[in-house]
């Protein structure tokens, strides 16, 4: 008769002999020794290791350790409350643009207008960077030639363009929510700065993107390709953003955009996939913010409302609003 294997469980309140948390179940799984109760972090394990060889030195380490974890915990609780904090002051600030808005357009209130915040970001200059646009001409042009090189060596240009489903293709027919699409398209352009200024020299183009445009453009040469980009850029393009990117929005088509600036969602589009349903004509007001998004809670004072737009999904244009000035705006920290 073979043995049973013995069951483990997570007592109540088991924790790590030396940082005092609660041991999670795989870590409590893995001890060889139930008797030492240590978890997987590096530093406890290397404490706990002095515990029988240097009992006093183990002693004033394990002290050190709760007190720093102590000390970490109580910040990131602070930095949670600042943030909350702001989120609610947000909110009710939101509210009152909301309120201020459906004023001067009372048709709004039915159908509903949803609101969205849109990511913040840098403060962007107007002007284009020439020394940007020059590297962009350099590696496209190198990378066009490239891609090209490896296609005919490849022989894949004629077989390529026949097949319209491979991965990395922007297939405009097959958009499941076009009334979404249009109305991302717009709030990207009132945005103007949440992910664009991220772009590298090359604006996210690599060897897929180039593939694909050439397939779509077959008789093109390198060339011909090269001008496509390179006739778009404009003297209004912001000169900290992408080479690509001017205050109205991006200059390149959609087909001619990276697979990621074509199909990356920030949080609030994300979101906005939840609220707007499809071929809905609901409104929506977007509400743009001046901070960074990772340290806004450092600097409370940053976070204010520095544009507020009105976009409707089946009309081309936007409304732009004169925002509020906050009521009862407190001196947080």
């Amino acid at each position: 008769m073979s043995k049973s294997r013995p069951t483990y469980y997570v007592p109540d309140q088991t924790k790590c002999d030396v940082c005092a948390s609660s041991l999670r179940f795989n870590e409590f799984l893995v001890l060889k020794d139930k008797t030492s109760l240590v978890c997987q972090s590096h530093e406890c394990r290397q404490i706990a290791g002095k515990k029988n060889r240097f009992p006093d030195l183990y002693r004033k380490e394990v002290e050190s350790r709760r007190l720093k974890l102590e000390v970490q915990r109580k910040q990131a609780a602070e930095k949670e409350a600042r943030i909350a904090r702001m989120d609610e002051r947000e909110f009710s600030e939101n509210q009152q643009v909301l309120k201020s808005v459906l004023k001067t357009l009372p048709d709004l209130q039915n159908p509903p207008c949803v609101t969205v915040s849109m990511p913040p970001g840098i403060t962007l200059r107007n002007g284009p960077d020439k020394e940007k646009v020059a590297e962009y001409k350099s590696q496209l042009k190198a990378l066009i030639e490239k891609v090209f090189a490896e296609m005919v060596v490849t022989d894949r240009v004629a077989t390529e363009a026949k097949d319209p489903g491979e991965p990395g293709e922007v297939l405009e027919d097959q958009d499941l929510n076009p009334t979404l699409t249009a109305v991302r398209a717009r709030l990207c352009g009132v945005c103007k700065s949440g992910c664009c200024p991220t772009a590298g020299p090359l604006a996210y183009l690599n060897k897929r993107t180039i593939r694909r445009v050439i397939k779509a453009r077959p008789h093109h040469s390198p060339a011909d390709i090269f001008h496509e980009y390179t006739s778009r850029l404009s003297d209004k393009a912001l000169a900290n953003s992408c080479v690509n990117h001017t205050s109205t929005g991006c200059v390149l088509p959609r087909d001619l955009r990276s697979d990621i600036c074509n199909d990356f969602l920030c949080k609030p589009l994300l979101e906005l996939e939840n609220l707007v349903e499809r071929g809905s004509s609901t409104p929506v007001l977007a509400i743009k913010r001046y901070y960074e998004r990772a340290r806004r809670h450092l600097d409370p004072g940053k976070s204010k409302i520095t544009e507020v737009v009105m976009v409707w999904p089946d009309k081309s244009s936007t409304v732009q609003f004169k925002h509020p000035k906050p009521q009862g705006r407190s001196k947080e920290s």
